[in-house]
């Protein structure tokens, strides 16, 4: 066998010859790309490495928040959102004393605020008199699909003449009320320290100036309205939003079919059969 295979390299030793450098092209073409490759990822990594830097090089938090991440020294981001507790005002002020402590900026999570943006008239509805079922569905993106958040199904009687059954619920409102399209979202509240989060990262240095805008000042306080029992406090909101949801609304005439029986009968007449003698 191997005579035969050498007897037919040599009677076609051009087209093995070919063949030969065209397999020392490609291995030395694949070696070189992954060279590079190589290559180029050290330089990435290497570049990532003098660029990159924590936020903070030393977390204060309370006893017993540790994770389980942190035999490794990693931390997962915004860690800091479901931790109870903290440390005191006598507590951030000795940390602050410290000579290893160039700026001590605490953290307070607060909480989510549910954030509407109302945009007038941009929905449009028949005006004839009717019943109507309008729906609100909230979508949001997983990363993967767009997944249905939630769904508000509202039924609507438009006009005066319309009779609506009694087991079933209807809102009389106006259906022009219901023009007035809503994005709504959920958004993290955090309490800093403006001064040291202004040393820290700049905070002050990337408020837009634009739409009247600025930064914290002293003058800026928090307030309590008795009378109508609100909190107002001074705030700072990314415009920018990572929410890439979205909200449907549609609106269909109904035809209600009812199955409520006469209240009076009306019978057919009886006949009965002549006695035959």
């Amino acid at each position: 066998m191997l005579r035969f295979v050498l007897n037919h390299w040599r009677r076609q030793r051009f087209k093995f010859i070919l063949k030969l450098v065209g397999a020392l092209i490609i291995s030395a073409g694949l070696s070189l790309m992954f060279n590079l490759t190589d290559s180029s990822q050290g330089t990435v990594e290497q570049t990532l490495q003098k660029k990159w830097s924590s936020s903070y090089d030393i977390v204060v938090r309370p006893k017993g928040s540790q994770m389980s991440t942190e035999s490794s020294d990693l931390l997962e981001p915004n860690y800091l959102n479901g931790i109870n507790g903290g440390i005191s005002f006598k507590q951030y002020e000795a940390i602050k004393q410290m000579k290893e402590i160039d700026i001590a900026a605490p953290v307070a999570v607060m909480g989510y605020v549910n954030t509407t943006v109302n945009f007038k008239k941009k929905l449009k509805f028949p005006r004839t008199p009717g019943l109507y079922r309008i729906t609100t569905t909230n979508y949001i993106q997983n990363g993967f699909n767009k997944e249905r958040q939630s769904q508000v199904i509202l039924h609507v009687a438009q006009g005066s003449k319309i009779s609506i059954p009694g087991n079933v619920s209807f809102l009389t409102e106006p259906i022009e009320a219901f023009e007035d399209a809503v994005a709504s979202n959920s958004i993290l509240v955090v309490a800093i320290d403006p001064k040291e989060e202004a040393r820290l990262v700049g905070l002050d240095k990337s408020v837009n100036s634009k739409n009247k805008s600025r930064y914290f000042s002293s003058l800026d306080r928090y307030e309590y309205d008795k009378s109508t029992r609100k909190n107002t406090i001074p705030v700072l909101v990314n415009p920018n939003s990572y929410n890439q949801g979205s909200r449907n609304n549609s609106c269909k005439t109904l035809r209600l079919k009812s199955n409520r029986k006469p209240d009076c009968w009306q019978r057919s007449p009886r006949v009965l059969p002549r006695n035959r003698s």
